[in-house]
């Protein structure tokens, strides 16, 4: 999966599901809302590069699983 495809991290709704792109490990990371309330709390936005910094991860980007849905042939 390409990372152009995630979006901008500025955009991201910690409340609701997603996948998360980890650029310390590039690793996509499935999001649980049930960590909104420390994300709101606790993350830091790098604004040189628009990458969160939040638990030990930096997140640089995010998508939706429906965005993966193959368009209809």
């Amino acid at each position: 999966m390409s990372q152009k495809n995630f979006k901008s991290m500025s955009d991201f709704d910690p409340s609701r599901p997603a996948l998360v792109h980890d650029r310390l490990s590039d690793r996509v990371i499935e999001w649980s809302p049930s960590w909104a309330t420390d994300y709101t709390e606790w993350h830091h936005e790098h604004t040189q590069d628009g990458a969160v910094a939040f638990n030990g991860l930096l997140l640089d980007g995010w998508l939706r699983e429906t965005d993966l849905a193959s368009p209809p042939v």
